[in-house]
């Protein structure tokens, strides 16, 4: 296969996909472990409680890079791993478990393309205003990519948002995704998929300009 010059050939994941230890070290929940815990919500009742378990095997995955010579990895952070509360305090072993990635990732020679949202709103926030459903989400969006950039100051190549048509639609319009809001009665218990969607949607850009500010 003959490649145009400068592309980068790379990998893709999503940390609740992935990593598992969904309640290990100080994690938070986020959105997608109270819907997946929803019976009939995920095919197969699926959730990430394990999943790939990348958080205990992440040097043998990152070994597996290098193997088959793989140079960019894209991949998110769980914003309830470093701020259980979605703000406030700090989880200092969720910042120790990822300097140990981008450690093990540099060792390596791949090069971490880090995105700080891959759909997996800390619960706290959901419980506290609605998520993205208010506008306070933005001002602590801001506050965790602020913290996220002086926290790993040699990742180089952020991304603020993974497919937000996606989350909004999935998550507010369709109730297939977390938080799983909609219209429809038989599937969802709360939500309008008219207003709602356009609401988070507007919320999600006020974060991304305020992140990027950052």
């Amino acid at each position: 296969m003959d490649l145009p010059a400068g592309f980068e050939f790379g990998t893709a994941t999503a940390a609740y996909q992935i990593e598992g230890a969904a309640a290990t070290h100080g994690r938070g929940p986020s959105i997608w472990d109270a819907f997946s815990h929803l019976p009939g919500r995920t095919h197969g009742g699926d959730t990430g409680d394990v999943a790939d378990d990348f958080y205990h095997q992440f040097e043998s995955d990152i070994a597996i890079l290098e193997e088959l010579g793989i140079k960019t990895y894209r991949m998110s952070l769980s914003w309830s791993r470093l701020f259980p509360e979605g703000r406030g305090e700090l989880n200092a072993e969720g910042v120790a478990f990822y300097r140990d990635v981008f450690a093990a990732l540099r060792s390596a020679g791949v090069e971490p393309l880090v995105t700080l949202y891959h759909w997996d709103l800390p619960q706290a926030l959901d419980d506290a205003y609605g998520g993205w459903l208010s506008r306070n989400v933005v001002d602590d969006f801001a506050e965790y990519a602020d913290a996220a950039f002086g926290l790993f100051p040699n990742v180089t190549r952020w991304t603020t948002f993974n497919e937000p048509l996606t989350f909004v639609g999935e998550g507010y319009g369709d109730g297939v995704h977390a938080p799983g809001r909609c219209s429809d009665r038989s599937r969802c218990a709360k939500g309008d998929s008219e207003r709602e969607p356009l609401v988070a949607a507007h919320h999600v850009l006020l974060a991304h300009a305020a992140g990027v500010g950052e």
